[in-house]
């Protein structure tokens, strides 16, 4: 069985993700593919995580571990790959950032779940986000202070690829899509495509809303207007139509987010925001990791 996780990062869709392509269940059930409510699975699956990864990566899932999860996620339903999500999977907010590392849990928590399914082809969703206003968002998600959850990180140093690069040591037979935040309005469709498993000439609920939130009304019916009177674009070819059409209509306020953070001035968030976008060049060049870039 295909096992797909939407593993975070924390402070990015939320379950925008998941709930979209639940929109499409009764079809993708169709196709063998199920995505389940979050509710049926998201506290077995921290249990069943929590005390492996607890145990460390030497220890080894309860034998009938995975069994309970797919009987309890599925009820029966015999399909080839199930959906699943949960953005705080790495860590609840408060512990995203501890002694001054990134998700310093995320990999013995990945290995946890490489050993609830041991013999199923797992594949992790992650999306990225610049540090400029993603350290301000988590610490308001966070009921801590400032330094506290700095926790002597200096943000300049904050790498995305450090992340990444212990998943993939964690767990080598994942496959691992990475996206940025900052673009999910360009390739969202394309990772709702490709976690429901779909070709990239199918079409799935939603894979515009995003983009209808950050353009004018009049500026959305002219773009799907453009792609009625356009049939049969690929994904690339969509996306610079998107560009096209956010250069002149977006809403300023929806594409601009103000940097709320103690201290940090502008000179600051430039340099995080260009530290951000180099690690995210070497983030797109890692094996084993697939990148959607817009």
């Amino acid at each position: 069985m295909q096992i797909v996780f939407h593993i975070g990062a924390n402070a990015t869709d939320a379950d925008r993700l998941v709930r979209m392509l639940m929109r499409d269940a009764d079809a993708l059930s169709g196709q063998g593919v199920a995505v389940p409510d979050p509710n049926l699975y998201r506290k077995l699956m921290q249990g069943a995580v929590a005390g492996l990864s607890e145990a460390t990566a030497a220890g080894s899932a309860a034998p009938d571990a995975r069994e309970v999860l797919v009987r309890e996620v599925l009820g029966g339903q015999e399909v080839r790959r199930v959906v699943m999500s949960n953005s705080a999977f790495m860590a609840w907010p408060r512990w995203v950032i501890a002694r001054g590392v990134l998700y310093p849990r995320a990999a013995a928590k990945v290995a946890a779940l490489g050993q609830v399914f041991p013999e199923d082809e797992i594949e992790l969703f992650l999306a990225l986000r610049n540090p400029a206003t993603f350290i301000p968002a988590i610490w308001r998600l966070a009921d801590t202070t400032w330094d506290d959850l700095l926790s002597g990180l200096d943000p300049l140093s904050l790498q995305w690829s450090d992340v990444v690069a212990r998943l993939r040591e964690a767990l080598p037979r994942a496959r691992i899509c990475v996206w940025c935040n900052e673009d999910s309005p360009f390739v969202w469709g394309t990772v709702l495509r490709r976690m429901a498993g779909l070709g990239p000439d199918v079409a799935v609920a939603g894979e515009f809303d995003l983009l209808a939130g950050v353009i004018t009304a009049e500026g959305m019916e002219r773009f799907l207007g453009y792609l009625q009177a356009h049939p049969g674009q690929s994904e690339l070819q969509i996306r610079r139509v998107i560009g096209a059409f956010l250069e002149k209509f977006a809403i300023p306020e929806a594409v601009e987010e103000e940097v709320d953070a103690p201290d940090w001035d502008e000179t600051l968030v430039a340099e995080i925001t260009q530290a951000y976008d180099e690690d995210v060049a070497r983030i797109a060049k890692m094996p084993g990791v697939d990148f959607i870039a817009p």
